[in-house]
């Protein structure tokens, strides 16, 4: 007899997939050749999707975080396109968006002030990483500094593809041409997105344990199955010493 969990995410991505064909107009048959790897992906963005959703509920939404599960979710879209260039400046985004809403969250008077100020300069990625590295939830999180460290190089990684760094870019080809997923495009992707949503993830859950708390038990086994078994590790010792 198959989980609750299991179904929810088999019929979900049974969705996703009339969705690539009826509204972005995949062809079936791309989706048939690279669908192991595309679960793969699918169960990530599930994860962090339902982990921004339910840590972005307030009566005055951040809209960085509700950015993340737009951002999850076109990744996967054009990965089923095999635009690997994309969907790894994609995967960038969603970094700084969840660092983003961690800052400001904390920071209510600065998102007021900067969400009415269309000239505002964006803060960058280091004084993002500074200001989490300070925080106490982090150092519970991460004693040992191995997730900022990951974080930091996902950041160094994925920022080459801001700079057209793969050859798949959509600049490079013909056109007219029709991209077309491989099992190694969507496969690299799908590793990537694993460990970097996963840690994103359980970030969002550090900060706001209330709120996992009280999801419900298909909520909570959602979230935690898309994070390697790892971060899996570092997230529920943190809970444990705060509880």
């Amino acid at each position: 007899m198959t989980s609750p969990v299991t179904r929810f995410c088999t019929q979900d991505f049974q969705r996703l997939k009339d969705q690539l064909v009826r509204r972005w107009a995949v062809d079936p048959k791309d989706i048939a050749a690279v669908e192991p790897k595309l679960k793969v992906l699918h169960k990530s963005y599930l994860s962090l999707a339902c982990t921004a959703t339910i840590m972005g509920l307030r009566k005055k939404p951040n809209e960085h975080i509700q950015g993340v599960v737009e951002c999850c979710y076109l990744c996967v879209v054009l990965a089923t396109k095999g635009a690997e260039n994309v969907c790894f400046v994609l995967l960038r985004q969603s970094l700084e968006l969840v660092l983003k809403h961690l800052f400001f969250a904390c920071h209510p008077v600065e998102y007021e002030w900067a969400s009415t100020r269309e000239g505002y300069r964006e803060l960058g990625f280091a004084a993002l990483v500074s200001f989490f590295s300070r925080t106490d939830e982090c150092a519970g999180l991460d004693p040992d500094e191995w997730l900022r460290g990951r974080l930091k190089h996902w950041h160094a990684i994925l920022s080459r593809y801001v700079h057209v760094h793969s050859r798949r870019f959509l600049g490079y080809s013909k056109v007219g041409s029709c991209f077309r997923p491989d099992q190694e495009t969507v496969q690299r992707i799908a590793k990537a997105a694993r460990e970097l949503w996963g840690i994103l993830a359980a970030v969002l859950v550090v900060y706001f344990p209330e709120r996992y708390h009280r999801a419900s038990g298909i909520e909570k086994r959602l979230i935690r199955q898309g994070m390697p078994k790892k971060v899996r590790g570092l997230m529920d010792r943190y809970l444990r010493t705060c509880a």
